[in-house]
């Protein structure tokens, strides 16, 4: 009871403001409100939906209580788990209580259900003067009013409760208590350095630490406040807005934040240990360099020292990464870009809002990626959030992406296209061509995060919007996207509405883009063949029948998308691009060609997530282009299995090679590879293994190229 007393003045004292630093002591720093946007900002898009076609049975998939959260005010006392000598066992006990003010949204409202797991709940009492009766079942919490609530009735419950489990969880979600010697892994480094507590939520575990609607479309403003012992430094969301220490003979600190800003509950975060703080250069604001955002590292003091220069580097990365993203997608929207290093955690980050938590590993390893992908996450993700886990691909997808536009923006195009290219391979075509992965929208909750489609595929699609539409558009379209949907949880189809509101006439439908790309599994396999080539005005016309494969196990079909053809001289450096939508599985294409091609390679700068199966195709030209030295072929076409022989010519001793090529561009035979006299030869070549169809010969001789084609009928 003596404990129970304490903590409802404490939170008292927070929520009437009596901890607060007055204006005057509040330090400099850059609020939110000054960067609210107003409603004239906004385009409001009509609240009518349009359902797509393949979802006429799958609206949206929000499934809402009949209340909104308005505000959480957690406190949570932790000195006794930070307190554990060291190699004893971790002890997760502590008690805690969470006001949350909500606001009811439909009529005769008699229960509120909450999420609870593992927590013991002692009482429920509303706006701190009636107690409520309540039952628990498994994850559920359900709270029984007095008097029925209805529409736009406001209230508050103290939900006072305890952390009884005392298992810590395996995969680190929940709330973790680490004690001083622990081993937690085979190796010397995996033993535990100092006493730490943290809570980690993604998707469904802040129910795990705290009474709260773990739901990600109600988000909420909130505060959390956490009792530690003296010396232990707490990091949360938001601004820090109290220290209090030598409050009793206990010697223990009181660590108050808050953010006015609104968060979903997966993205709230306490960790405490005795951390270092690093704070390094602020990150100075694209719109106004005048105006900073903190940007501290939270680290463990004995690796403040041994990794000194890699704070200095991580440090440095973080402002760079802060003003990379601004430019791109709209000023940094929060107070703060905290980072704290945890051990032990997951082999990874978490993009807790205004706060990301990452292992360890990514100070000593120099994690850069991962710092660009969390960062990122403040945007697609925080500022923007999924709002059921069927649309976690808005947020995955969105943070691998960042990945890309980071290393754009500091490396270069070709670096940043070799590192998705790469994961492309790595991850979603793997070993069988991605046919075990499923469609980005609606991955089950066990498969959630499946690396080749929540993050790599959905990454693509990021970058195939942007490629559809060109940069100006999209990253315009991007900007006003975050400025519209600023704080709140959206569904897909909001981006899908969003787009098709803002882009008139774009070269392939928004509503086939997403539905080919998100709804529906797999991917394009393109392949084709030059069926002509000749002379034509200044340059050579060129046949093309392109083709897509339709066979992908429950694809949408044929994918469109714009595609490119880039064809490569003969005998030179010279490349001409052309683009066309392909929306069939069989197209016949007539290209101009300025000069000579010797081949044509199908989407060179790979912008489209696709299986090329014949992507360079030799191009032959006909006798009107032949010059003295071209091949001549006889008899052509061959028939009844005769011999075919090619003709050709050296001015110079030179080597020569001889290829033949099929129909897919598949060199099938090598005929000559070797140095050769000048004068005039002949190959012969049978053909009786031939099957019919159109070949085309290449003739290397020196650093040229002569193509000739010829044709197998038996």
């Amino acid at each position: 009871m003596k404990y129970r007393l304490y903590l409802v003045a404490l939170l008292s004292m927070l929520c009437s403001g009596g901890l607060y630093l007055s204006a005057q002591q509040m330090p400099t720093r850059y609020l939110m409100g000054d960067q609210k946007i107003s409603s004239e900002e906004h385009h409001e898009i009509p609240c009518v939906r349009p359902v797509p076609k393949q979802l006429a049975d799958h609206p949206s998939q929000i499934a809402r209580r009949p209340y909104d959260v308005l505000r959480y005010d957690l406190t949570m006392d932790w000195r006794v788990p930070l307190s554990q000598p060291a190699n004893h066992a971790p002890n997760r006990a502590y008690n805690g209580v969470n006001r949350i003010s909500m606001r009811i949204d439909s009529m005769m409202v008699q229960t509120i259900e909450l999420d609870a797991q593992g927590l013991a709940i002692d009482s429920v009492i509303r706006n701190n003067n009636t107690k409520l009766a309540f039952e628990q079942s498994n994850t559920l919490l359900t709270v029984h009013l007095t008097v029925p609530a209805s529409v736009d009735d406001q209230f508050e419950l103290d939900i006072y409760y305890r952390q009884v489990n005392m298992a810590n969880p395996a995969d680190y979600n929940g709330f973790y208590s680490a004690v001083t010697g622990m081993v937690v892994g085979p190796n010397p480094d995996d033993t535990v350095r100092a006493n730490m507590c943290y809570t980690m939520s993604e998707p469904e575990s802040a129910m795990a630490w705290m009474p709260c609607n773990d739901r990600p479309y109600d988000k909420a403003q909130s505060s959390i406040t956490v009792l530690v012992p003296e010396g232990y430094v707490v990091c949360s969301n938001g601004l820090l807005q109290q220290h209090l220490s030598g409050l009793d003979a206990d010697l223990h600190e009181v660590w108050h934040y808050a953010d006015t800003t609104q968060i979903a509950t997966y993205l709230m975060v306490a960790a405490a240990a005795q951390f270092s703080q690093f704070d390094g250069d602020p990150y100075r604001r694209v719109t106004d360099s005048s105006l900073s955002v903190p940007a501290p590292i939270y680290v463990l003091k004995q690796d403040s020292i041994d990794y000194a220069a890699n704070l200095e580097w991580m440090q440095g990365k973080t402002v760079e990464m802060l003003r990379s993203h601004s430019l791109y997608y709209g000023e940094y929207p929060f107070v703060k870009y905290a980072q704290t290093l945890l051990f032990p955690f997951f082999n990874g980050s978490m993009e807790h809002q205004t706060n990301t938590t990452h292992h360890r590993h990514c100070l000593t390893d120099r994690w850069e990626s991962v710092v660009a992908h969390e960062m990122m996450h403040q945007w697609t993700g925080d500022l923007v959030t999924c709002a059921t886990w069927n649309d976690i691909w808005l947020n995955e997808g969105g943070a691998t992406y960042g990945e890309f536009l980071w290393r754009e923006r500091a490396y270069g195009i070709d670096v940043a296209r070799q590192q998705l290219q790469a994961a492309r391979d790595r991850n979603y075509f793997r070993n069988d061509f991605a046919l075990s992965q499923p469609a980005v929208y609606g991955i089950s909750m066990a498969n959630l995060f499946n690396n080749g489609t929540t993050y790599v595929k959905a990454g693509w699609v990021y970058s195939m919007l942007r490629t559809l539409v060109g940069d100006s558009t999209y990253f315009a379209t991007m900007k006003e996207y975050f400025r519209h949907f600023a704080f709140q949880s959206v569904e897909t189809e909001d981006m899908v509405r969003f787009f098709e509101s803002r882009v008139i006439n774009p070269p392939v439908s928004f509503r086939q883009f997403f539905d080919q790309w998100i709804y529906y599994p797999g991917h394009p396999t393109y392949s084709a063949t030059v069926d002509a080539v000749s002379a034509g005005g200044s340059g050579y016309d060129v046949t093309v029948h392109f083709h897509q494969d339709t066979t992908f196990p429950g694809s949408i079909g044929v994918f469109h998308m714009p595609v490119g053809l880039r064809f490569h001289s003969v005998d030179s450096l010279q490349t001409f691009d052309t683009t066309f939508i392909n929306d069939r599985a069989d197209q016949m294409l007539s290209v101009h060609v300025p000069f000579l091609p010797g081949t044509m390679v199908i989407d060179e700068d790979q912008l489209i997530l696709c299986v090329r199966s014949t992507p360079e195709i030799v191009v032959g030209v006909s006798d009107e282009a032949s010059s003295q030295q071209q091949p001549t072929l006889y008899p052509n076409p061959v028939r009844d299995g005769s011999t075919l022989h090619i003709r050709y010519q050296c001015e110079t001793a030179q080597p020569v090679r001889i290829e033949i090529f099929d129909a897919t561009g598949r060199c099938i035979q090598r005929v000559h590879d070797g140095a050769m006299v000048s004068g005039s030869f002949r190959e012969d070549v049978p053909t009786s293994t031939l099957a019919d169809g159109s070949y085309v010969v290449r003739v290397s001789v020196g650093e040229k190229f002569y193509f000739a084609t010829f044709i197998v009928a038996h």
